[in-house]
Order: structure tokens, then sequence, then C-alpha cells
């Protein structure tokens, strides 16, 4: 905390593209499922709550089977899956949720890509909104994989895997149709860079039907500053909705204008964390810190990136490999124009550091040297870093 989080600005007009969820589904009833009330998880035994009895690679819990991710099609032979592999851990100490959790660690051996999970949501079509898509996780460090909504291919690298547990999540606008299956996948070593035995528990799985939401600047990660008023905002489903927001021993409410804008401010807080921020009852953002919160905006002197010197790339290996400040925090936005006023942020789903945009990161190695024009800007970490 204090004065160690560093906050990139591009000035210029940003645009936002909804990227729809709809997919294919069997038996489509000809009523949508509407939400009956806030903040609908969609998901079966998001904490694994049934266990039912079979092979691991049929059914663990009821709602939920796990798949063989395969490189090549036609080969697709091998033996069920063995408890090593998928299991159920009925360990409340083990698992975030406090009842149980599932391990996955997929062997070297075998001829698939990796290990996925899936799951149907609600019966029938969803009703259009925006959905949030979340985990918890947890695991040996460095275990690469991904999770998303299928078969349209939203998905999202897991980052940050580590001993403890970590939420990851993504939000899309569908316009209401079949929900499709949610996936979660784990690579086997050698895959996609996959580390030497990679080990994934996952908890709290969740596919929200979302009515009020923070804007694109604030998140899990994020820094809030200290000793002054801190103005928080969003938005909600309907105008004239009321919201309730909860953070730090403090509790707001507000109610949105006609465009479905709102607007709290929090009072003067001293540095420190983590917290954890709810809206309307609900996780909205966790792992948040109150520090200092610096704008560094500029043109290309300031974009340029810790991994880009003099033009060239890959010339900081060792500036990235001591980068490890979890009390620095890193945001930037993607680079997008508009020829009018938006509201939100466009993240581009066709770039392969698209995970690295318009959300708070912890500083690390791969998060300061992913994304942007040669990773997050080389002016701001150091003098973040110094500072």
């Amino acid at each position: 905390p204090g004065r160690q989080a560093v906050l990139r600005a591009v000035l210029g007009l940003c645009i936002f593209v909804f990227v729809p969820l709809t997919g294919l589904a069997k038996d489509v009833p000809a009523e949508p499922v509407q939400a009956t009330s806030r903040h609908v998880n969609l998901l079966p035994n998001p904490s694994f709550e049934e266990m039912a009895d079979g092979a691991a690679d049929e059914t663990l819990v009821p709602g939920w089977h796990l798949r063989f991710r395969w490189n090549d099609a036609a080969n697709k032979t091998e033996p069920p899956l063995t408890a090593e592999e998928a299991a159920i851990i009925d360990d409340p100490a083990q698992a975030r949720s406090g009842r149980r959790c599932l391990r996955l660690e997929p062997r070297k051996q075998r001829g698939f890509t990796g290990l996925t999970l899936m799951a149907e949501a609600a019966k029938g079509p969803i009703a259009p909104g925006l959905y949030e898509l979340s985990a918890w996780f947890r695991g040996r460090p460095g275990t690469r994989g991904n999770f998303g909504k299928s078969p349209i291919g939203l998905q999202q690298s897991l980052m940050g895997v580590g001993e403890t547990w970590r939420r990851n999540r993504v939000v899309s606008y569908t316009n209401g149709g079949a929900a499709g299956p949610f996936h979660f996948t784990i690579f086997k070593e050698g895959q996609h860079d996959q580390i030497k035995d990679p080990l994934l528990f996952i908890d709290d799985l969740s596919v929200t039907r979302l009515v009020s939401g923070l804007a694109d600047v604030f998140g899990d990660h994020m820094v809030l500053q200290r000793h002054k008023p801190a103005p928080v905002w969003g938005w909600t489903e309907e105008p004239n909705q009321e919201v309730v927001l909860s953070f730090n021993g403090q509790t707001k409410t507000a109610t949105s204008d006609a465009d479905g804008r709102w607007m709290v401010t929090l009072d003067p807080m001293k540095a420190g964390g983590p917290h954890e921020l709810e809206l309307d009852g609900r996780l909205a953002a966790y792992d948040v810190m109150v520090g200092d919160v610096w704008l560094c905006s500029g043109q290309s002197n300031m974009e340029m990136g810790v991994d880009k010197v003099n033009g060239e790339f890959n010339r900081a290996p060792e500036v990235l490999a001591q980068a490890n400040h979890p009390a620095i925090r890193l945001w930037h936005p993607s680079k997008q124009f508009s020829s009018d006023p938006m509201r939100s942020y466009q993240v581009r789903q066709d770039v392969w550091y698209a995970e690295y945009q318009a959300r708070w990161n912890v500083c690390t190695p791969r998060t300061l040297g992913m994304g942007g024009w040669g990773g997050f800007s080389a002016v701001g970490y150091f003098f973040g870093r110094e500072i």
C-alpha cells in the first residue's frame, strides 16, 4: 500500500463491443428463463455440494462431466481417468467454500492436450443481459489453462495460479437464447508452455446474470486512493434502480439515473488491505488495496513497455525476473477510438494479451511484460517501484 500503485491511462475516446454468449443447446423451451432475483447463478453445484458415483471421466457431480481435450480428434482411445487425475476433495479445510473442491492433475503420458471440466447451465434459453463467468482456483505455481463459455470460444487464460485461492472472471453480454456449456481446462505438461506436473484446485464456479455492476476501471486487485473521498461508479440494468455498495466497514446506497448510471463516494480511508467490495450482496471486487493511484499519460515515451528498449523487444529479462511486487498494481486500457463518447472499453479478443487489458493486475514478471507495447509502461513501472 502507500505510494505503490500505478495506473496507466491512454488519452482518447474508447469503444466497447459486447461479445455474445449464445451457443447451441438441445430441447430448447419456447419461453426464456427469467432471473427471479438479483444475481442468479445458473450453474449446478457450484461448490460440488452433491457427489455422485461413477468413473471420473463420466460424472463427478450431478450436472458436471469431464472430457479429454484432444490434439487429434480421430485418436480417442485413452483409458478412463484415474482418481489421481480428477477427484473431489471432501475436505472443508482445503476448499475455499468450506465444503469440497475439485482437484485436476493431468498425466504427461496421455495423448490428449489437457482436461476440460464442463457443465450445462440452466435448462432452456437464458434471458438477455450481462453475465459474469467466475471461478476460484489455486494450485502449483505456473499451472496454465483457460476457462469460458463454449462453443463460441469466449474464454480467458488462467492468471497467477499459486498456493492461495484466486478468482478469475469475465463479463459479457448476451442477446438471450441457448446458454451453451461452461468449461474449465487445465493443459497437460508440455502443451501450451505448461509446467512440469501441473496441478489445479477449483471451487465456487458460477455463471451469473448481473443486474448491476462496476465501471471497467474498478475490479479485483484494484487500488483506491487513500486519505481522500473515493468515488466509485457503475451501471444498473434498469433506470432508477437502487444499489447498495459495501467496502471496508462502509455501506453506501445510490439510485441510478435515467441512463442506468450511479455513483457513491466512500469516506477517506487510511492505506491498507486487502479488502472486499460487495455490490447488492455480490462480491464485485476482492483483494482491493487502499493506497496511492498515479495516472501515467503521454505518447510513445510513456507507452514504451519495460520489455522494449531502443526499439527492440526482450531486452529486460533481469528487470522482469525481479518484478514480484504484490503491493504494486497495474492497469491499462486497450487502445480504441470512437467518434462518440462511450461508457466502456473494448477488450479485444483477437490479440493474445487480451486478458491484460482494462483490468487490474498484481505486478509479477508475467503481468509486467505482457500486453501493450512491450509490456507495462517502463516509465510508470520504475516510478512506482522507486516510490
